[in-house]
């Protein structure tokens, strides 16, 4: 099991050549991380092995019961909205990096066609049709998740007009725009721009493109078929 975590990133398995079957061992890359990990979480661990010709080449034994615990407590002191920047603030920017990079090639999870035919039948699950939304209420047409933020287009209808606009946890969507895109940040900045009518709703969700790649949250069952129709676009 792979855990990249606030303190490090550490590949535990159960070897064959351990001396004892309750033992697990904890490898990393880095040495700091296991003497972070022991520090804080994991003080059972054995003394820090070095084995330059692995492909980890720092590890630890420690009980299987003593590891549970550790990674539990990791679980339980998660504060954070966005993984990415936690670790660029406890373990620096160049750490950070190296994680949004294994971010970006899981990312690709998403093009792959096995992948791809799961993420369509989690959006087509919402094709049930409904009601159209009384006047003045303020509907969600469509919430995508991502990791560390969402992405909403919200709508309301006012004097026999739609009126539609963005309200974006934005904590990630920067890291899903190319560098063209991030230099027109106004979006994040200024208080949403409300929109009036269907076509220009949909300019709205082309400032991010990705967003047909999200996985979807909610769907207001009156715009479904519209909302659906439209991801199936080119």
């Amino acid at each position: 099991m792979w855990l990249i975590t606030q303190i490090g990133f550490f590949s535990i398995v159960d070897k064959e050549d351990a001396w004892d079957d309750d033992l697990l061992t904890i490898r990393a890359r880095c040495k700091s991380d296991l003497l972070a990990l022991r520090a804080l979480y994991l003080p059972e661990a054995s003394p820090i092995e070095f084995s330059p010709k692995n492909d980890y080449a720092y590890r630890v034994r420690a009980p299987r019961e003593a590891v549970a615990r550790a990674a539990s407590a990791l679980v339980s002191e998660i504060d954070y909205p966005n993984f990415k920047q936690r670790v660029s603030e406890r373990q620096g920017g160049a750490r950070a990096k190296y994680y949004h990079h294994v971010w970006d090639n899981l990312y690709q999870l998403q093009r792959d066609p096995a992948s791809a035919e799961w993420l369509d039948e989690s959006w087509w699950r919402f094709a049930t049709g409904g009601a159209m939304p009384a006047e003045h209420e303020e509907v969600t047409v469509l919430e995508g998740g991502f990791e560390g933020g969402s992405i909403t287009l919200k709508a309301s209808h006012i004097a026999g007009q739609w009126q539609f606009w963005l309200s974006n946890q934005e904590d990630a969507l920067i890291d899903m725009l190319d560098e063209e895109d991030r230099k027109d940040l106004f979006s994040f900045k200024k208080p949403a721009l409300k929109v009036n009518g269907w076509l220009e709703a949909t300019t709205l969700l082309d400032q991010y493109p990705f967003w047909k790649e999200c996985y979807p949250v909610a769907i207001h069952p009156w715009f479904a078929k519209r909302v659906l129709l439209l991801r199936e676009e080119a």
